[in-house]
């Protein structure tokens, strides 16, 4: 259950679904229901709880290598905050996602990032997120992606169904 901070009330309750954690020591969590999102900054005494910003259920969210925040809602939308640090300002980002939800992306510098989801869509991009191009490398493989991971900056892989190391981005 997560506080409001208004003492004897409630407003938002529930799990998390996904947390992550941003280098300076931020958090951002997506509600289990995916209805809602709450942030943490370093000093505060509570949770802040933040609806979500779009029609669509928030699937995944974390941060861009230069602090701002990435979303990803149900149904392959990816939505990037303006500015940087906690907004709850988002703009939506074209993706050729073919349909399919996107689950995680990772950030191996501020140009470029990866994003993997269902049925192997992979798509990267060298320009900070202002346009996607779809990696052909996992279009045969009928599994999902779940995580993008890096390293450091030369090296990241992508991981998918059962634990399979799918793509080493290096």
């Amino acid at each position: 259950t997560v506080s409001s901070g208004i003492s004897g009330a409630s407003y938002y309750t529930g799990t998390f679904s996904n947390v992550n954690r941003s280098p300076e020591g931020n958090y951002v969590a997506v509600s289990s229901r995916g209805n809602f999102y709450l942030t943490w900054e370093p000093g505060q005494a509570y949770w802040q709880p933040h609806n979500r910003a779009v029609a669509r259920r928030i699937q995944n969210m974390g941060w861009r290598a230069d602090g701002g925040l990435w979303l990803l809602v149900r149904g392959g939308g990816l939505y990037l905050s303006k500015g940087t640090g906690i907004s709850e300002e988002f703009e939506e980002i074209p993706v050729q996602s073919r349909g399919f939800g996107i689950l995680d992306v990772g950030y191996r510098s501020q140009a470029e990032a990866w994003a993997a989801g269902g049925s192997g869509i992979l798509l990267k991009t060298t320009n900070s997120g202002k346009t996607w191009a779809r990696d052909k490398a996992a279009d045969n493989i009928a599994a999902n992606l779940y995580a993008v991971k890096f390293v450091n900056d030369r090296q990241g892989f992508v991981l998918g169904n059962d634990g399979v190391l799918l793509k080493y981005l290096g």
